[in-house]
């Protein structure tokens, strides 16, 4: 908590909140999706962006005002009440920070997708979901087509999958625990040697195949569930090799 509200020291080796003079932190805010490669950034993708986390750099966000930040830009004809004490920066839920859970991507075509985040500050662009299930069980369950059908056909079917929304999916809980970990945990490790690891054509299947089982469907339920992935998504659906079949 002191890291996270009075920022890194950079200069003074005798702080708590000093790490050998580094300073900036990993900041995760969502990543694009590959569909003509059959490629979603799901389970584990490395981050692409950074913050400066120093005591500086967070006093800054935290004192900054409209107006200051007007001012820096040359827009003093904006700088009018309340700019003066309003603040364009907020630490919401910020006693999260830096703990571990799963990030998610809100918007475009192919949201929601689900990974595992960077122990990092996060803001609305990357939100987190913390919980005290199992974070690969949440993952397997929070990627399979089971849980992306539910969602576009019952809860939002547009192409921003906002956090109110996101609330709303269903989850069996009675996995056993261990029951995806060591697919999940297969997949990140071929995620972090290749980002781009085609995770779809082989652990997928099988972590698929164990949720249609959890919630009971039958063959004519998953062919309906698969049907439509490969109508709602034809792109991605013909790179992962899935067929809409007739029945």
């Amino acid at each position: 908590m002191a890291v996270i509200e009075n920022g890194i020291s950079k200069d003074d080796p005798s702080s708590e909140r000093y790490f050998e003079g580094r300073y900036i932190v990993p900041h995760d805010k969502g990543g694009e999706s590959d569909a003509a490669d059959g490629w979603m950034p799901n389970y584990w993708v490395p981050t692409e962006y950074f913050i400066d986390w120093s005591e500086w750099s967070v006093n800054r966000m935290k004192t900054l005002t409209m107006a200051d930040l007007y001012r820096s830009k040359g827009l003093d004809h904006k700088v009018q009440p309340p700019h003066e004490t309003k603040l364009p920066s907020r630490f919401q839920n910020s006693d999260f920070y830096f703990k571990s859970g799963a990030t998610l991507s809100h918007t475009g075509a192919y949201s929601p997708m689900f990974r595992y985040n960077n122990p990092t500050p996060f803001n609305v662009g990357g939100s987190c979901i913390f919980t005290e299930w199992n974070l690969a069980t949440f993952l397997a369950v929070a990627c399979s087509k089971l849980t992306r059908f539910n969602f576009k056909c019952f809860i939002n079917g547009s192409v921003n999958a906002s956090e109110d929304p996101i609330k709303e999916i269903p989850f069996y809980t009675c996995f056993s625990k261990g029951i995806f970990s060591r697919l999940v945990a297969k997949i990140i490790e071929q995620q972090k040697t290749n980002p781009r690891y085609d995770y779809a054509s082989n652990e997928q299947l099988e972590i698929d195949r164990l949720v249609y089982e959890a919630y009971g469907l039958n063959e004519d339920d998953i062919q309906e569930v698969e049907n439509w992935y490969a109508r709602r998504y034809p792109v991605l659906a013909a790179a992962q090799k899935v067929n809409l079949k007739k029945s």
